[in-house]
């Protein structure tokens, strides 16, 4: 398995099922950064990211080429160029974390990526202001569970899970999962009360 292929299998012979994309024992995944990537993570800026791309170039490999990976590992569709950008952006303000901490994403704790992340989309682009796309955040959140596990969700406010979803697991994947989960609600009788931008129902009737 590599990172920039995201694997898929067959499940039940009529659906893909996903599987974690990035193998994360390749990588060197020391919390601590040493002085010479202190020294070139300093200088990162968001514009620089932008010039030089996801390369060694721009920031020390053994934490840009991780991301670079996962940046790969998300599923696009046609016309998202700009999409594209953001999730570049949001790779360059990683790093840019990672300088402010001392510490490479390796060493985050929940906490940390939700401070970067933060609980507020409006909030989050009043911070950063003009230098990165008002769609950034999505991919902060994307890398964070790829490459650090976040699953506190709670600690992040409001985002669009359905498309998050689909950005990371495959439209294919999530279909399947969905599918599922509406056989169930459908036998106990469940009637949809979701919101629009939500693929599933809410389990109003159901038991």
């Amino acid at each position: 398995m590599t990172a920039t292929t995201p694997p898929a299998s067959a499940d039940n012979g009529d659906a893909a099922a996903w599987t974690w994309p990035l193998d994360l024992a390749r990588y060197d995944r020391r919390a601590l950064v040493t002085g010479a990537e202190a020294n070139v993570l300093s200088a990162v800026e968001i514009e620089q990211v932008r010039r030089l791309g996801l390369t060694s170039a721009a920031a020390p490999k053994r934490l840009i080429e991780p991301l670079a990976h996962a940046r790969e590992c998300l599923q696009w569709t046609p016309g998202t160029g700009h999409q594209r950008r953001f999730a570049r952006d949001a790779v360059g303000l990683v790093l840019i974390r990672c300088s402010e901490l001392g510490r490479s994403y390796w060493g985050w704790s929940d906490e940390d990526w939700a401070d970067l992340i933060n609980r507020s989309g409006a909030e989050f682009r009043r911070l950063w202001g003009g230098q990165i796309g008002p769609n950034t955040r999505p991919f902060l959140i994307a890398y964070a569970y790829l490459i650090g596990g976040f699953t506190a969700f709670e600690q992040i406010g409001r985002f669009q899970r359905p498309t998050l979803a689909r950005r990371v697991f495959g439209q294919a994947a999530v279909d399947n999962a969905v599918g599922k989960i509406l056989a169930i609600l459908g036998d106990c009788g469940a009637t949809s009360a979701a919101p629009t931008d939500s693929p599933l129902p809410s389990a109003r009737s159901c038991g």
